[in-house]
């Protein structure tokens, strides 16, 4: 039975029949790619953190208390070379702007604010 049918699956499906059996299975093996940044979920914690340095995850922390984010990132540096990553923590921020829920007076409020507060963290000439 075909939940829904559609000929792309036994025209193009390797292996499929016309009633939808699957006789074979192909495998191939992965494309090459260039490494690309891996970026996790939301965290919060320094247990979420750990989790995604073992797989060189950067996470998103969204946290304004400077002395948590310190702690954060030293354990997240630390699980990720004990798995053989090499990182740099602290070389990168994002600015996440949440168009269309605020006023464009606020948005360039917090842009503002992030150009002076954040950005002249990441050179020797402060803004």
């Amino acid at each position: 039975m075909n939940p829904h049918e559609h000929p792309v699956y036994v025209n193009y499906g390797q292996g499929v029949d016309p009633n939808m059996r699957i006789r074979e299975v192909g495998i191939a093996p992965k494309p090459y790619q260039e490494t690309i940044p891996l970026y996790g979920g939301f965290s919060a914690s320094v247990r979420t953190a750990k989790f995604w340095a073992k797989y060189k995850g950067q996470p998103i922390v969204l946290a304004g208390e400077t002395e948590f984010l310190k702690v954060l990132w030293r354990e997240w540096e630390e699980e990720a070379k004990a798995h053989g990553h090499d990182v740099n923590p602290g070389d990168q921020a994002f600015l996440l702007i949440p168009q269309g829920l605020h006023a464009p007076d606020q948005i360039k409020e917090s842009l503002d604010l992030f150009s002076r507060k954040v950005m002249s963290n990441f050179s020797d000439d402060p803004v």
